[in-house]
């Protein structure tokens, strides 16, 4: 199967270095529930790396001809192009099918700078389409089967930086969660217990609802923000918020919900309720899913009538250790160097937390600008700030370099 759409603007999404708002996330899982999911997440995704064209390709190994190929941007001459011919012919698609699942590349990576020995395919699409640059992830790779998404911009657009690999790295746990729950539709329980897994590995807090609002699943991501006193905790398989017009809220929102059904697509749209945490600048907000369609049948529990979806904002993050010493190279005691001043924002308070001299920890700082590309440290700490949204949170999550 081969589609072709333009990519309609997707209000919402920052460029690359911006942070990535809990509400992509959102729009991501409830894409995978409709029939053009792929396009749906490759529209969505695409602008955050600053690209107009896009493009998911899946292969069964043994039968090359039960290939999909999903694309958003392309000219009609180039969709034309690909409608007969095997994708596998492209050298850069060649080099990706060698590389494992959570493998995020550019093209340099991949193939030789020379475009001449790209190969034919490329040669035919990619000068006529103006494309210089590709960033790909693999998100499953086995035996017999291969899944990956690419996005593509001109040579104007200069190449994919660091930052942006390390925003595909953060996505992909969420992306290879997305094509399981999309590749398990209308399969059995055992399957539906692994794809409600799939939520665990990208580390997203979830609960499954009946149409009376009783939890038919909830995984370790949202026991955990429930049992944090957030204004709302779960007894008994129910809901109960601290708040009486909380409680109001939610339990209006639930009975919209359960009232949707697939042949009333107005009333299929999300409803979210904000529950304020103790502490200030920080909130829950539960966005509740409509789970009506065959889709959502097939996926969730038998009797499922609403997701949940928990994201706590404004909760305090760590710094992604491992990504930002392989990203800048950082040595142990420059990474120490960063966590302290990532803190306290003070040289002074970060050398006594360090129990080193403040002439120490200014020469540290010295390499650490070097190696980030800033000239001072209010720089460095927009730079660690936007670290922040390198890596997704969860127990579960892989990131393979």
């Amino acid at each position: 199967m081969r589609q072709q759409r333009q990519p309609a603007g997707e209000a919402g999404c920052l460029p690359a270095k911006s942070a990535v708002p809990a509400e992509l996330y959102r729009r991501l899982y409830a894409a995978t529930l409709q029939p053009d999911f792929w396009v749906r997440i490759l529209s969505l995704l695409a602008p955050l790396f600053g690209c107009e064209k896009a493009m998911a390709a899946g292969f069964d190994r043994n039968h090359p001809c039960s290939a999909m190929a999903e694309m958003i941007g392309f000219s009609p001459a180039s969709t034309a192009l690909l409608l007969d011919r095997d994708l596998r012919e492209d050298r850069i698609w060649q080099a990706t099918l060698r590389l494992p699942a959570g493998r995020v590349s550019r093209t340099f990576d991949l193939v030789p700078a020379a475009p001449q020995r790209r190969g034919q395919l490329y040669t035919r699409i990619a000068v006529p389409e103006g494309l210089g640059h590709f960033i790909h992830v693999v998100l499953e790779s086995g035996p017999d089967v291969f899944t990956g998404l690419g996005f593509l911009r001109g040579g104007d657009g200069g190449g994919f930086t660091d930052a942006e690999v390390a925003l595909l790295e953060a996505l992909t746990p969420h992306l290879q969660a997305a094509a399981a729950l999309a590749k398990r539709v209308m399969l059995g329980d055992a399957a539906r217990r692994e794809a409600l897994q799939s939520f665990d590995v990208a580390g997203q807090a979830i609960a499954v609802l009946d149409r009376s609002g009783y939890a038919l699943h909830v995984n370790a991501a949202a026991t955990r923000i429930l049992g944090q006193g957030a204004g709302v905790t779960l007894r008994q398989g129910r809901f109960l918020f601290d708040s009486l017009a909380a409680q109001t809220d939610f339990e209006r929102a639930l009975h919209r919900i359960v009232a949707a059904t697939a042949d009333t697509e107005a009333r299929l749209v999300p409803s979210q309720l904000r529950v304020p945490r103790q502490d200030a600048g920080r909130q829950l907000v539960l966005s509740m899913v409509p789970l009506a369609r065959a889709a959502d049948h097939a996926v969730f529990p038998i009797g499922a009538g609403c997701l949940v979806l928990l994201f706590d904002v404004g909760a305090e993050q760590e710094l992604p250790q491992p990504h930002l010493q392989r990203i800048y190279g950082l040595t142990p005691a420059e990474m120490r160097v960063c966590l302290a001043i990532h803190r306290s924002t003070s040289v002074e308070e970060a050398a006594a937390s360090l129990c080193l001299s403040t002439h120490t920890v200014r020469s540290h700082l010295k390499r650490i600008f070097s190696k980030f590309g800033v000239q001072n440290q209010s720089q460095l700490l927009h730079r660690l700030a936007d670290s922040l949204h390198m890596v997704t949170p969860g127990d579960g999550a892989r990131h393979t370099s």
